[in-house]
Parts: C-alpha cells; sequence; structure tokens
C-alpha cells in the first residue's frame, strides 16, 4: 500500500491514496464488513478519526488494524497536549484527570469489559472531507491529543453553513 509520505498535515491523499483507501474494509457498529468507499461513493461525508469515544452517534466504523490511519498518513503517535503558545481548540474543555475520569465513566461503566482494551494511548487520527466518488476537498491530521479541527472549520470545508 502507499502512503501519504507528506509531512503536512493539511495534505490531500492522492488519487491513488483514496483509491486504495476505498477498499479498506471496515466494522460497523454491529460486526459487517463495510468497505470504506462506499461512505462517499454518492455523497459528501465529513470523516472524523478518532482513538476511542463515549460521544453518541450515528455512524462509528472501527479499522482495527490501522491500515487506514496509516494509509492516510495519521502516522503520529504521541500523547502531548496543546503545546505551549498555541491556543487549545474551543472543544477543549478539560484539564484534570479527574476531568477526563467524569466524560469516560458513563462509556466505561456501560461497555466494562472493554476498559483497558482501547489500543494505543499515543494513536492520533485526522478530519477529512471525502466524496461524493473518490475526492478528498479538505484534509487535517492531528499532531497533538487536542488538535482535532473546529467544527465550524470542518463544517465549512463540507459546504455546511451553520
Amino acid at each position: 500500500m502507499s502512503s501519504t509520505v507528506d509531512t503536512d498535515p493539511k495534505a490531500l491523499p492522492s488519487p491513488t491514496t483514496i483509491s486504495e483507501a476505498a477498499n479498506i474494509e471496515l466494522y460497523d457498529v454491529d460486526g459487517k464488513k463495510v468497505r470504506f468507499g462506499t461512505l462517499f461513493e454518492e455523497k459528501k461525508v465529513v470523516v472524523v478519526f478518532i482513538k476511542t469515544t463515549s460521544i453518541p452517534t450515528t455512524h462509528i466504523f472501527a479499522n482495527p488494524d490501522r491500515s487506514l490511519f496509516r494509509l492516510l498518513g495519521m502516522t503520529k503517535e504521541t500523547t502531548e497536549r496543546t503545546p505551549q503558545g498555541e491556543e487549545r481548540k474551543g472543544y477543549v474543555k478539560r484539564d484534570t484527570l479527574w476531568d477526563h475520569v467524569v466524560d469516560f465513566a458513563p462509556a466505561m461503566m456501560k461497555n466494562w469489559r472493554l476498559i483497558g482494551k482501547h489500543g494505543n494511548h499515543g494513536q492520533l487520527g485526522g478530519d477529512f472531507v471525502f466524496g461524493p466518488g473518490p475526492e478528498c476537498s479538505f484534509a487535517s491530521r492531528m499532531r497533538h491529543t487536542e488538535d482535532h479541527v473546529e467544527i465550524p472549520e470542518l463544517m465549512k470545508a463540507a459546504g455546511v453553513e451553520l
């Protein structure tokens, strides 16, 4: 498989990379295989790559071997937070370990058998706008753990007015 080798976190994946990515199989919430490309064949979609979440949503897919992450250039692993001198993102509201425990406690209690089985703590994700068809019009790979794109910027990139 090819990979996005450009270190620019905003570099768009090449057409070849998008084509390869479209054929990677993911798992939906029911454990059924879903080809990544089917998510954006006919419409533009916002894809947010995250490690784990307790946020309720309608579409969650898993890529256990992280092949899609690597192919799209999300290879950086770190537990670093917002660097000193860089403004923290608006979605980052918690500062202490206790705040994080309070945030994730409901999910941990609901799925207590999964505690400790959530993979690499340093895995970073990113935010993309794919489609319709084999196109990517926006890419932002995380550089640290608090580096997802702000929602207004991501929605603007997707052509959605807030």
